[in-house]
């Protein structure tokens, strides 16, 4: 099992990789004009942000301890 994550991208971090997530399921929109972002306040892309999450962390995708990732998520789903 030692190199079972052989080959695999290293963790990434939690900022980065629980907004890119939100940006994809659209918990995050973007503006084109400004590009700033902002929430769009569905609860349905808020689990998913949650489910995907916490699925990449558990693979290794994502780094930190279950409490980082838990707080990114609050931080980023607030924006």
């Amino acid at each position: 099992m030692g190199n079972a994550l052989r080959g695999a991208e290293p963790p990434t971090d939690p900022w980065d990789a629980i907004k890119a997530i939100a940006l994809e399921v659209r918990a995050l929109v973007r503006d084109e004009a400004s590009g700033e972002l902002s929430y769009s306040a569905d609860p349905a892309a808020d689990k998913q942000v949650y489910a995907r999450a916490f699925q990449d962390w558990a693979e290794g995708k994502i780094d930190g301890s279950a409490q980082v990732i838990f707080a990114t998520i609050r931080e980023i789903l607030s924006l």
